[in-house]
């Protein structure tokens, strides 16, 4: 097995199984750990059958929380061998079926052992492309990202000319209309069951304003309040045999650039024990944790430097040029996601996101997530970010994912260019955003009962009926966007 992913396994079981002490866990997670995955569920299953009568809540819904992790482990990892091979020889150039089996060696690939069958990560192929720069100089076809860095650059230059004489820090705004779709398939709740859904909706914010519902089917039964860290508009309607269960809104939305004028010599260090503030400074399991390799990490980066706009910077520039882009499996099957980023040096935006967030913590300056949807033209897509608190100037944000994509990806553009813009997201952001959440592991309102398909963020929206959560698997979204004014 991938010793990087028998490692995330042994991370994940105390999580588990460590509340089991009257389930017999032995049975159980050393299938899990081998991988036998069809065993293990047979084994929980026939526990729940004898023995889930005489559990707390809480036990009985940790064993069957361990059978819908292995339903979404198992989702994840549809491909085997000659599906990974066929698929590479379709998407790089003169590729050599021996290359496979090197590459394999050379622990290039996700890959789990799943009953017995080496299995592949969904983007298996795609990531290679990110992680190794020879791979990707044969990638098929060639991509032309040139008008988009321009668009990037193009933009970077008007925030940055708009924000020159303006005391304001939210400049360049630009209004935007988004048609959300939510498309349950066919037969996933029973006719005539009513579905619950709840659709990400942009919150109040000094950089997004003036929401405005504009309509909706079926009717929105609730809109959370403005400020709600994980805001959304929630449907109910009822399921029709053999037809698919759609609910759509249309919404419109001003955001705004943010140029921040940061004065390095009158930043202050924030308490630790300002009340507002420490939530923001302290660990929140499972994902923001202190252990001592990010602790080591983090006062290793900042060396002796004190000023903590500085070692914010200092975190960021690390995270650009050490963590690699990686598409990745659900984040509700990763035990701890800022140290798997950490552990394998590559991420999607959010678990960069975590991993920055967790070692700015860990040196005492507040940071916090912030999620949603990005949308500029070209590159629209469900996105993660940060921000950090710097006395005495407040929030400012900080693009983590960005700063890797400059520096690493953006190979149409000069190195000074690449630069430049590195260092403008870091402190500094672009309208190009849909805010919906400002925390991870957020409640959803009206709680949902069941299983979140993502508990951790919440971009794609969520389904469910009275028999159980209606996964990723068994519906598709969509969000299309208009530019009114810019």
């Amino acid at each position: 097995m991938n010793p990087k992913f028998y490692l995330i396994a042994v991370l994940f079981l105390p999580l588990l199984f460590g509340c089991q002490s009257t389930s017999p866990k032995s049975q159980w997670s050393d299938l899990i750990k081998a991988g036998q995955f069809t065993k293990a569920d047979s084994t929980l299953q026939s526990y729940l059958a004898e023995n889930g009568s005489k559990l707390s809540d809480e036990d009985r819904q940790d064993l069957i929380w361990q059978q819908e992790w292995m339903k979404r482990v198992r989702i994840d990892y549809p491909y085997n061998r000659a599906d990974i091979i066929r698929q590479m020889q379709k998407r790089i150039a003169d590729f050599q079926p021996a290359e496979f089996d090197r590459w394999m060696s050379e622990d290039k690939f996700d890959f789990r052992v799943i009953n017995g069958d080496t299995l592949f990560l969904y983007p298996s192929v795609s990531n290679l492309f990110f992680r190794y720069p020879d791979i990707a100089k044969r990638r098929l076809p060639k991509p032309d990202n040139s008008k988009y860095e321009q668009y990037f650059w193009n933009n970077y230059a008007k925030i940055m000319e708009a924000g020159k004489d303006n005391p304001n820090s939210t400049v360049v705004p630009v209004k935007f209309r988004v048609h959300f779709t939510i498309t349950v398939d066919p037969n996933a709740a029973p006719a005539d069951e009513t579905i619950r859904c709840w659709m990400p909706y942009p919150r109040i914010y000094a950089q997004q304003t003036d929401m405005k519902l504009e309509e909706s089917s079926p009717q929105v039964k609730w809109v959370d309040r403005p400020d709600s860290p994980i805001r959304s508009l929630y449907f109910e309607q009822p399921a029709a045999a053999d037809q698919p269960t759609v609910f759509k809104a249309t919404y419109s939305y001003t955001a705004y650039s943010t140029h921040h004028k940061i004065d390095v010599d009158k930043v202050q260090r924030v308490s630790l024990n300002d009340s507002t503030l420490k939530p923001y400074m302290s660990e929140q399991p499972p994902h923001v944790v202190f252990t001592p390799e990010l602790i080591g990490l983090a006062k290793k980066i900042v060396g002796n430097q004190k000023n903590p706009y500085l070692q914010a910077k200092a975190l960021y520039e690390w995270v650009a040029k050490n963590i690699q882009y990686s598409y990745a499996a659900e984040y509700s099957t990763i035990p701890n996601i800022s140290m798997y980023t950490f552990n394998h040096g590559y991420g999607d935006c959010g678990q960069e996101a975590l991993l920055y967030i967790t070692l700015a913590r860990s040196l005492g300056i507040p940071a916090r997530w912030q999620s949603g949807w990005y949308i500029m033209p070209g590159g629209k897509t469900i996105h993660d970010w940060t921000e950090i608190y710097i006395a005495p100037y407040g929030w400012i944000p900080v693009e983590p994912y960005m700063g890797i994509k400059t520096q690493q990806y953006m190979d149409t553009l000069t190195q000074e260019q690449q630069d430049t813009l590195t260092d403008f997201y870091f402190g500094n952001i672009d309208a190009y955003r849909l805010m919906a959440n400002c925390n991870q592991n957020q409640k959803l309102y009206p709680a949902k009962k069941y299983f979140r398909s993502d508990n951790v963020d919440f971009q794609r929206g969520e389904v469910e009926w009275k028999g159980g959560n209606i996964y990723f698997n068994q519906f598709s979204y969509s969000l299309n966007v208009e530019i009114l004014d810019q």
